[in-house]
């Protein structure tokens, strides 16, 4: 799941004018197919990239209208 994730970021990334470098998704995911990472420090690495995403998507939510039921 997190691989599907990495490999989803890095091409969306990679589209052109995306402000992420893709390489880092995919570098990522690389780390996790071949099997060589720390889960510890792999955590840290995922937050980290996906933290100003993770803000930015929340700033933004905030901002729609609350739908009533």
């Amino acid at each position: 799941m997190l691989e599907d994730l990495l490999m989803l970021a890095g091409k969306f990334a990679d589209r052109g004018n995306y402000k992420m470098d893709c390489s880092v998704f995919f570098l990522l995911f690389h780390e996790i197919d071949s099997g060589n990472y720390q889960i510890t420090i792999l955590k840290e690495r995922v937050g980290e990239l996906f933290e100003p995403m993770v803000k930015l998507a929340s700033y933004y939510l905030s901002k729609l209208p609350a739908i009533k039921s």
